[in-house]
């Protein structure tokens, strides 16, 4: 994707990080590169991502006047796992319980009137920034692209 420099009148391609061409290379047109960067990234069995289904990535409220929501990627494993991709370049006051409140809703949407919990499947959320986001701490798992790539390697 494209896009004109105010400045001097030339295309420029957009930046893998512009949401558009995020969704675009990432989405339901592209499943196979985004399966591989799931598998490059979570440390789930590869078979997980056979069927991997690109879904809305819009979070409509349950109740009148709540608030609306659009994921940047929504996709669904072959086990039913949900996996919520967002990418933020600039720091965000609020960004991480947006985060959180995103992940909530895919969590409790999962269940229809009557439904057990048992029948919850697990949510993960990747969150893509330029910034430290979360500082170290054991109860978030921080993967640096440094780290990926190390991992691959092995």
């Amino acid at each position: 994707m494209t896009d004109i420099n105010p400045v001097n009148g030339k295309k420029e391609l957009l930046p893998l990080t512009n949401d558009h061409v995020f969704r675009k290379i990432f989405g339901e047109e592209n499943v196979g590169a985004l399966a591989d960067f799931l598998s490059a990234v979570l440390e789930l069995p590869e078979d997980e991502f056979e069927q991997l289904i690109v879904d809305d990535p819009n979070l409509h409220p349950e109740r009148g006047g709540g608030k609306s929501s659009q994921l940047d990627i929504r996709a669904h494993t072959k086990k039913g796992e949900i996996i919520n991709i967002e990418v933020q370049l600039n720091p965000e006051q609020g960004f991480r319980n947006r985060v959180v409140f995103y992940n909530g809703l895919l969590f409790t949407g999962q269940l229809d009137e009557g439904q057990l919990y048992s029948a919850l499947n697990r949510t993960i959320s990747i969150v893509i920034t330029n910034y430290r986001l979360i500082n170290e701490n054991e109860d978030y798992f921080n993967v640096g692209l440094s780290n990926i790539e190390a991992r691959q390697r092995i």
